[in-house]
């Protein structure tokens, strides 16, 4: 192993090793992503009570956000038969009123009083 590439691995492990501790310091100790228990203060049994007003007002904006989605589920439905029509028409080979695509024929003219003395 040359020097170059040793100086780059002590350089890689070192920034490594730095990194290392910083999450360590930043996680307090936590690698393993548990969380520490809080014991509970609250009284077993005792659940939090909801004003009527509130839950019927977020039972109503979730029914309407149930209505949004199923519109734009058909609207996307839609944009996908449409995309998928457009695209085999742009598939289909091209024919014209003539029939087949021909190239139109070039011809030279002519012009009448000009003089091309060059």
């Amino acid at each position: 192993m040359n020097k170059k590439q040793l100086t780059n691995l002590l350089g890689a492990g070192t920034i490594t090793g730095f990194i290392l501790a910083l999450v360590l310091m930043f996680s307090n100790g936590d690698v393993q992503g548990q969380t520490a228990v809080i014991p509970a203060t609250d009284q077993p049994g005792i659940t939090e009570v909801v004003p009527l007003a509130d839950y019927n007002q977020l039972a109503a904006e979730n029914d309407q956000l149930a209505l949004d989605l199923q519109t734009m589920q058909g609207r996307e439905a839609q944009y996908e038969a449409q995309l998928t029509q457009a695209n085999d028409l742009l598939a289909q080979p091209q024919t014209y009123a003539g029939g087949e695509h021909e190239e139109p024929e070039h011809e030279e003219h002519e012009h009448e009083g000009y003089d091309h003395d060059d």
